[in-house]
């Protein structure tokens, strides 16, 4: 208020909540077919909106089953993560203003996986997943198998000369 004026102590002073919303991508993305040995690259990104956050926002990422945690990217986008065996926690910090962050970390399909692999992450702290299904990522795994017979049949005597017929067959599941 100007000098000598007095100030209204009821007008209302309006107070912008941060807004906090989650999602998760992956490449090869979601949905598409992947090999054991192949290396997925999951990247977990936060929007600050309306003002900057007033609480810790933490991004906990649980590998699922056939998953071998690789490495975290080079520029953590704001983030800072740790991990303990195939948990990933990221955590943006109070006062992290307005924008997008972004971290990346690799993942590679070990010989465990079976028809698919999928991870999940739970935000925490205010953060919400734009979707639900936006916080989990699913990629079916291809596996080859190879069975070798032989006629006459392994273990069963054969005559000098005798030909022996080898067959081997590829059986492709999941893509």
């Amino acid at each position: 208020a100007a000098t000598g004026q007095a100030c209204d102590p009821t007008v209302p002073v309006p107070v912008t909540t941060p807004a906090v919303s989650v999602a998760k991508t992956a490449s090869p993305a979601a949905g598409t077919t992947v090999a054991v040995g192949q290396t997925i690259t999951y990247t977990l990104t936060s929007t600050v909106t309306n003002a900057a956050t007033t609480t810790l926002s933490t991004l906990t990422d649980t590998l699922g089953a056939g998953l071998t945690f690789g490495a975290i990217g080079a520029n953590p986008g704001g983030y800072t993560c740790t991990t303990v065996g195939s948990v990933v926690t990221c955590t943006l910090p109070i006062g992290t203003p307005i924008g997008s962050y972004s971290v990346s970390y690799t993942a590679t399909v070990n010989a465990s996986a079976t028809t698919s692999v999928s991870n999940s992450v739970v935000p925490t702290g205010g953060p919400t997943c734009t979707l639900p299904a936006n916080c989990t990522v699913n990629n079916p795994v291809t596996k080859t198998t190879i069975v070798k017979t032989a006629n006459p049949a392994a273990g069963s005597p054969v005559a000098v000369g005798q030909t022996i017929t080898y067959t081997l067959t590829s059986t492709v599941t999941g893509g």
